[in-house]
């Protein structure tokens, strides 16, 4: 689905020098303020309004406008129908359950629990919130640092000892839910059921014991796509139970379409705010954090500038900070996280880091790098090259089985069909769109040594480990790597056996790309600030610099144009915000009464005129589109 045709003025996109100077990628950044646009019919409707021209005269005026580029067109965008039909349909089951559910305990018996508590007046209020709500839906928008996870620990709590002690025979049962593993590991510490929201969304059977006195928390619910909650939403109606959503609107989005829990917090739905930043320790980093959170990047950077460490040339600037990582002492290191911006920077980052660790008997070993696309792109055959990795998540046959990893060996454009082949040998050709619960993978071979840290990047039940976990390699054998890990809830550590004949789901495990840090908290964090890069903008800044407790080094390759590169804002749209002829009418209206009201205060200011003076953003000798914009 195209949106409509959208122009807007060259004004708009201008960028000045000073601007240019500070960022050279700002123009990529800007023109994205869709009040700036208007189809050419709406020009017209807007210029024949304010001019009080004729169709034919209006039409003139913009024609001529766009052929001497003062309306240029805006950046063409799409979606699917599925999409737009998702993100209605999440939109609809919020509202259908407002007021649908009984409060898990009153007001009285909750102020009560809280009044001892040790909670900010926001956890409180969000706590409140959590067992009083009459909506089958809930949100807690959250700044990062502010003690979420506390204040749900303080809910759980709530619902299993006060509110089950009030009302025993409910019995209420909590799940917890996060797109990480390494999220999910935490929501497990607070003491609920918990695991990741795809094994959930997989799991037939786990979603049929949800009922009326069952609460799913989703946690970083602001990195989950819409196809996904659209899911979890329709279960948790469908079972009678209630969902509470935790999350930050200011973090980063999902990779994949859609932004869901800013939508349906922009749509009403009931939410407690949670402002005071509990995580910070250091004030300066706290207070960069609240800048930040503001969108008040330049001050952020400001209060952080004897933090900067500025080397311009990549290569030397990773150096700099393996340097700074492998200088500390182990105990450290282990409290520290690095941040890099982009997977091809996480990965020299590391290299250099197991250089300067100087690990002994390394050996070769292949691992599966994640190809991120889209699940419209993994339904097309011709997004496939050979040679790479495709694994099915669920088994859709015999050819077919959950977890299998399939090498590609061609594709037919025409049919959409790929051919694959099996571990065994076997070759098998499919139509990905049939069978679309797939994820794809390239092959890298990597040095792993005893007591390299890596990352888990995948679950595996039989492993009994999770997407996003860290552990340290004991050994690398023959046909195995062993990894250490702590066994839950012991100090005592365990190991797992990974079969390393075949590709194995592991990266090393130093430097952690933006989203997978996103939902950590560590006492020292060393960031890769790359002001050239295009990955850099404000809710990037915003998630590396909301991580440590204590301690923030920010390397950058220049400082001058630090916060400039870190103000961009993300671009990400929800399929219902692109530009139908119902939005259309609506930015037209309020631009006609704007132009309207300036129009109005100009004829106040001079009542003396026998005719009403022409505004100065009318007067051109071009036309009056470049100009409305002005009036705002």
């Amino acid at each position: 689905l195209p949106e409509l045709p959208l122009y807007q003025t060259a004004r708009s996109l201008n960028i000045s020098a000073g601007e240019l100077a500070k960022d050279p990628n700002a123009p990529r950044f800007k023109g994205h303020d869709d009040f700036e646009k208007l189809t050419r019919s709406s020009w017209v409707a807007l210029t024949m309004a304010a001019r009080r021209q004729t169709q034919a005269q209006a039409e003139a005026s913009v024609d001529s406008a766009i052929q001497r580029g003062a309306l240029v067109p805006a950046e063409a965008r799409f979606a699917t129908p599925k999409a737009k039909r998702s993100e209605i349909r999440i939109l609809g089951i919020e509202k259908a359950g407002r007021g649908a559910v009984t409060p898990v305990a009153s007001k009285e018996s909750v102020a009560s629990m809280l009044a001892s508590s040790d909670l900010n007046a926001g956890q409180c209020d969000a706590v409140a919130l959590v067992l009083t709500a009459r909506d089958r839906f809930v949100g807690i928008q959250g700044l990062a640092g502010t003690g979420k996870s506390y204040m749900l620990s303080k809910a759980v709590a709530g619902m299993k000892a006060e509110t089950c002690r009030l009302s025993g025979k409910h019995g209420y049962r909590v799940i917890g839910l996060a797109p990480y593993a390494s999220q999910n590991q935490a929501l497990a510490s607070l003491g609920m059921e918990s695991q990741t929201l795809a094994s959930f969304l997989a799991r037939t059977s786990q979603q049929r014991t949800l009922d009326r006195h069952s609460i799913v928390f989703l946690d970083e619910a602001g990195v989950v796509p819409a196809h996904q909650l659209e899911k979890l939403m329709s279960i948790v109606e469908k079972q009678d139970a209630r969902l509470i959503l935790s999350g930050d609107r200011k973090q980063t989005h999902a990779v994949e379409a859609g932004k869901p829990f800013e939508q349906l917090q922009d749509a009403g739905m009931t939410k407690a705010f949670l402002t005071e930043i509990k995580r910070q320790k250091n004030e300066a980093i706290r207070a960069a954090v609240v800048h930040a959170a503001n969108d008040e990047v330049p001050r952020a950077v400001a209060v952080l500038h004897n933090t900067i460490v500025e080397v311009r040339q990549d290569a030397h600037r990773h150096a700099r900070l393996a340097q700074a990582y492998v200088q500390l002492p182990e105990v450290e290191r282990s409290e520290t996280l690095i941040v890099a911006g982009t997977n091809d920077a996480r990965r020299a980052i590391n290299a250099l880091v197991r250089e300067g660790l100087s690990l002994p008997n390394g050996q070769p070993v292949e691992v599966l790098n994640n190809v991120d696309m889209t699940r419209a792109e993994l339904q097309s055959a011709q997004s496939y090259d050979a040679g790479q990795i495709v694994v099915p998540q669920r088994s859709y046959s015999r050819e077919l089985v959950q977890g299998e990893q399939l090498t590609v060996v061609s594709h037919d454009i025409t049919r959409n069909t790929l051919t694959v082949e099996r571990e065994g040998g076997q070759r098998v050709t499919f139509d990905p769109a049939r069978s679309s619960m797939l994820r794809l993978y390239e092959k890298e071979t990597v040095d792993l040594a005893p007591g390299d840290w890596v990352r888990v990047t995948a679950n595996d039940r039989a492993l009994g480990v999770c997407n996003g976990e860290r552990c340290q390699v004991g050994a690398v054998e023959l046909g195995h790597v062993i990894l250490h890990r702590s066994a839950r809830g012991s100090s005592a550590k365990e190991d797992i056996r990974i079969d390393r004949r075949r590709p194995m789901h592991l990266q090393h495990g130093y430097a952690s790309t933006i989203h997978s840090a996103q939902g950590l908290t560590r006492n020292r964090v060393l960031v890769d600030a790359n002001t050239k890069s295009l990955t850099s903008n404000r809710a990037v800044f915003y998630v590396a610099i909301s991580r440590p407790k204590n301690d923030i080094t920010l390397f950058t390759d220049d400082a001058s144009k630090l916060a400039a590169a870190m103000s961009r804002e993300p671009k990400k749209f929800a399929a219902l915000e692109l530009r139908d002829g119902l939005n259309e009418a609506a930015v037209l209206r309020q631009k006609v009464e704007r132009a309207a009201r300036a129009l109005l205060a100009r004829n106040v200011r001079a009542p003396s005129s026998a005719t009403s003076p022409t505004p100065s953003f009318l007067k051109t000798s071009s036309m009056l589109p470049s100009r409305v914009a002005a009036a705002r």
